[in-house]
This record gives C-alpha cells, sequence and structure tokens, in this order.
C-alpha cells in the first residue's frame, strides 16, 4: 500500500483532495502490511472530516465545509482499496464519497453542476462537472 500513499493520497494534495497533515496522522495508525487496518484508518478519518465539514456548515462556514466533505469524500474513497464489490461496505462507502462530494461541489463559486447520463447498458451516475464562468477569449483559438 506504500505505493497508493505515495501516488493516489500525497498525489491529490494539490487539488485538496487530502490534508497532508492528516494523510500522515491517518498512515501512522495504519498496521504495516494490514490491508484491513488501511480500510478501517482512512473510514475513521472520513468520517470525522465528514462529521468537520457538517459542523462547518452549519455554522455557516462554507468555505471549511466545502474543503472538508470534498476531503472526506476522497477518504471514503480512499478507504474502498482492496474492498472487493460484493461487501456490503464497499457500496455504502461509495455512495457516501459521492454524495458528499456532490455536497462539497455546490459550496463551490461557481457550483458544480451535476451531469446524468442515461444508458440502457449501464447507469452512469453524478459526474461532477465544474462549471467554467463565462468570459471572453483573450484570443482567437486556432
Amino acid at each position: 500500500m506504500d505505493f497508493n500513499f505515495g501516488t493516489l493520497i500525497l498525489g491529490s494534495t494539490v487539488n485538496h483532495g487530502v490534508e497532508i497533515g492528516e494523510a500522515f496522522y491517518t498512515a501512522s495508525k495504519i498496521k504495516d502490511g494490514d490491508i484491513a487496518s488501511w480500510q478501517e484508518e482512512w473510514f475513521k478519518m472520513a468520517r470525522l472530516a465528514e462529521a468537520r465539514g457538517e459542523k462547518s456548515l452549519a455554522g455557516g462556514h462554507k468555505g471549511s465545509a466545502r474543503d472538508q466533505l470534498q476531503r472526506a469524500s476522497y477518504y471514503y474513497r480512499i478507504s474502498l482499496l482492496s474492498i472487493l464489490p460484493d461487501d456490503p461496505r464497499f457500496k455504502e462507502r461509495a455512495l457516501k464519497s459521492r454524495s458528499l462530494m456532490i455536497k462539497a461541489g455546490e459550496l463551490f463559486d461557481p457550483p458544480w453542476n451535476i451531469l446524468r447520463f442515461p444508458s440502457k447498458e449501464r447507469c452512469f451516475r453524478d459526474i461532477s462537472v465544474r462549471r467554467l464562468r463565462e468570459q471572453p477569449l483573450r484570443r482567437p483559438c486556432s
């Protein structure tokens, strides 16, 4: 899981996927070589970040709430590593991750648009996209 920590976790600090201190704190709690420990510790951090985000939102601190909910979403996603899709925890955590990212997206300025793509073969749900502000082009497109 060291490779995942370096690439997936630390690599996501640039887009606010994780907070570096929270990442190293969580890593310090994981038992070496224990995948179940990895899943549980990231799940605990996800719940903590979610609670902080909800508290910030209730207090009217939209920026803090957005950042914490976005991180909580990613932490739930990280906790999915090595959980098989038929494990009940998989669906629960995946749905929680998606719902928190949507909630965080509503707090961006401008808020994210949530697109749904219906398909007969497969269901594509809630893909978040950041809406671009309408601005005149500075130079013509080539």
